[in-house]
């Protein structure tokens, strides 16, 4: 668990899925945390590195997000994993992988769930930057999901999304 909060975002998404299984787990979980294992040993080599502000541009000196989420990968809840990672100045600062409070009608409501997730973290995250440096930055939140990004930026609910209230 230490590895996956703090030094290895890599694994977040297999540690939490399997945290939850901490209590009773089957021969399959004792499989895949073996997995992880042999991946970190493997990957032994591999840190978190943080070039600093970048002389080509300011592109590596900002915040910057990516977000995403599955659709109801957990087949005993149905509920959603989802996700989001921080950069700043090239290297990742923040990150997160949870199994979502809800269970997500839609492939789209998973994805605005986890936008949702990461934007609230980068209001902290700007708040801090502008503690910090004083300055004020907007950072872009990256979504793979065209049609979460057509409900966020035309503010318009359909038929489809009028049940996410907030």
């Amino acid at each position: 668990m230490y590895g996956a909060t703090s030094t290895r975002p890599d694994i977040t998404y297999s540690v939490a899925a399997l945290c939850r299984y901490n209590a009773k787990p089957y021969t399959t979980h004792m499989t895949v945390a073996k997995r992880v294992l042999r991946y970190l040993k493997g990957t032994s080599d591999v840190g978190l590195v943080f070039p600093g502000r970048s002389t080509l541009g300011a592109e590596k000196d900002v915040l910057l997000g990516y977000t995403d989420s599955d659709f109801a990968g957990d087949r005993a809840d149905r509920k959603s994993q989802g996700g989001y990672i921080f950069y700043a100045h090239g290297g990742p600062i923040d990150w997160q992988s949870k199994k979502q409070l809800l269970v997500a009608i839609s492939t789209t409501e998973a994805e605005y769930v986890a936008c949702s997730e990461a934007t609230r973290k980068a209001r902290c995250l700007i708040q801090l930057h502008k503690d910090v440096t004083g300055e004020l930055v907007t950072p872009p939140i990256y979504c793979d999901s065209n049609g979460v990004l057509k409900n966020i930026w035309s503010g318009v609910s359909s038929a489809k999304t009028k049940h996410i209230d907030i």
